[in-house]
């Protein structure tokens, strides 16, 4: 293979899912970029250093609104996010990213996922049929590649 050229068989992005423990598989329309970063401490010297530790990350899904069973599971896991008390329903998830083929697969383990936000189309007479979809934003404590 030529140094530098693009390998066949590469990974769209049309094709990424995500898979949350105990949910229905989600149709994503679109997901955010995740990105996590390593806590920085400036020393006297004033370099930096790493701290060592990450801080969760947080992105944001796009899903069709007339796909009932999606919606629904994922109002009632909002929902379960409510009770200060309780602490919450993390739950556990994988990002995947099938190749063309379907012959390779990425995969990312997100631990601790939650839905801290929920945003709800606007409308507008002027649109011609677009489909309405709701956005999620997603928290996860770490992320881990498989």
């Amino acid at each position: 293979m030529k140094k530098g050229t693009i390998q066949p068989d590469h990974m769209p992005l049309n094709k990424g899912r995500l898979m949350i423990l105990g949910m229905p598989e989600l149709t994503l329309v679109e997901s955010s970029d995740i990105e996590e970063a390593l806590t920085r401490v400036v020393l006297p010297d004033r370099t930096a250093v790493s701290g060592g530790v990450k801080d969760p990350v947080e992105f944001d899904i796009k899903i069709p609104m007339h796909h009932s069973v999606e919606v629904a599971a994922m109002e009632i896991w909002y929902r379960l996010n409510h009770d200060p008390i309780q602490g919450g329903a993390k739950l556990d998830g994988t990002m995947m990213f099938p190749s063309l083929s379907d012959a390779a697969l990425k995969t990312y383990s997100m631990v601790g996922l939650w839905p801290p936000k929920r945003g709800i189309p606007g409308t507008a007479a002027s649109n011609e049929g677009e489909m309405a979809v709701l956005t999620w934003g997603l928290s996860a404590d770490d992320v881990l590649p498989v």
